[in-house]
């Protein structure tokens, strides 16, 4: 996701792909959720997202410095 419709738009364009602005409709409807956000905000972000999450998800994070326990508590424990 981005922050702008237009990077959205933008995004889809030049990478053939489905780029949105809402991180809880994305993972309602994705099997594998890549996390992608500085490590301050990953707390935040995951705490957000967990209500959408559902347990056979895959999640993965390039976030530097994150365990996986921070990010399994984060995620609901899903």
């Amino acid at each position: 996701t981005t922050r702008s419709k237009e990077s959205a738009e933008e995004a889809s364009l030049k990478l053939s792909i489905d780029c949105h602005t809402d991180n809880l409709k994305l993972v309602h409807t994705s099997d594998v959720i890549i996390l992608g956000v500085k490590p301050n905000q990953a707390e935040a972000v995951l705490k957000k997202v967990s209500k959408k999450m559902r347990p056979n998800q895959l999640l993965i994070s390039i976030c530097a410095s994150l365990t996986t326990d921070q990010l399994f508590q984060w995620s609901g424990k899903k």
